[in-house]
Order: structure tokens, then sequence, then C-alpha cells
């Protein structure tokens, strides 16, 4: 009598999981499913561009240079140039004399806020290197290295 008890207490146990389980399971629909999978490629894209973003928001010079991955196979293809050591020279003299802040970075995705709230983003992922002039309330300026001083002057003069 017990070995029958206990097999019906076992079996009704058995029963009574297998159908809470059958009521907890969540159906989701193909629409559901596409707006989830949305939803997550959305936050991968806001967290890539998170890693890779630097913020800028105050007077400066950018010195973006790829990581040294991407450098050294650009260095296999030859696409690497050096003359750009003697500009650079220049450039970083002016930028002391001036006592511009430099913010030299890997990042490939520039961000610049301006005071009223307006955004602009450089990407340069396509870039072994860039140097850029930044001020508050004017757009970024892509540096001619070969002419720097004529364009820092150009630029923060206004």
């Amino acid at each position: 009598m017990k070995k029958i008890f206990l097999s019906i207490t076992v079996s009704f146990l058995f029963l009574a999981c297998k159908n809470s389980t059958e009521k907890t399971e969540t159906v989701v629909s193909q629409d559901s499913a596409t707006n989830i999978l949305k939803d997550s490629s959305i936050q991968q894209k806001n967290n890539q561009l998170s890693k890779d973003t630097i913020v800028i928001t105050e007077a400066c010079a950018i010195f973006y240079q790829a990581d040294s991955i991407i450098l050294a196979k650009a260095q296999k293809r030859d696409d690497y140039l050096y003359d750009s050591d003697s500009y650079l020279s220049d450039l970083y003299t002016l930028l002391d004399k001036k006592k511009l802040k430099t913010i030299h970075t890997d990042n490939n995705i520039l961000k610049f806020i301006q005071p009223n709230g307006n955004i602009e983003f450089i990407n340069l992922s396509n870039k072994l290197w860039a140097t850029y002039f930044f001020k508050p309330g004017s757009k970024p300026k892509l540096v001619d290295l070969t002419d720097s001083k004529q364009e820092y002057e150009q630029y923060f003069a206004k």
C-alpha cells in the first residue's frame, strides 16, 4: 500500500511540476523577437561608439593616430608615410608657444560638443592619422600639416 501511495505521490508531483513549467513558458512573436534584436543591435552599436569615442568640449588640437595594430598593417602595405614628422614638430612647437591644449588619441570617433548643445561626430576609422583644431562655437578644422601656422592663425583668429 505504501508503494502505491508513494508512486501516486511521485506521479502527482511529476505532473504538477510539468504543468507549472508549461504555464510559465512565454511565447514571443516574430515581431517582438525582431524588436528585441534591433534593440540589442542598437545597444551594441552604442557600446562600441562609447568605447571608440573621445568627447571634446574645449579649445584644443587633437592628434589622432590609428592604434599600433592598424599602423603595423599599413607599414606592411607601404601606406605609411614618415615625412610628417618635421611638420608635426613645427606644429607642436607652435602649439606649445600658444599654450593650446593638445589631445593625443587613437579613438576612432571624435565627438565635438558645442556650447549650444550641437554635437558633431568625425569618424577616423579609415585614416592612419589626422590633426584637428577645435574651439567652442566653431566647426572642427582638419589641419593641413604643411601649413599649420597659417591654419592656426586663420582658425583661432575668428
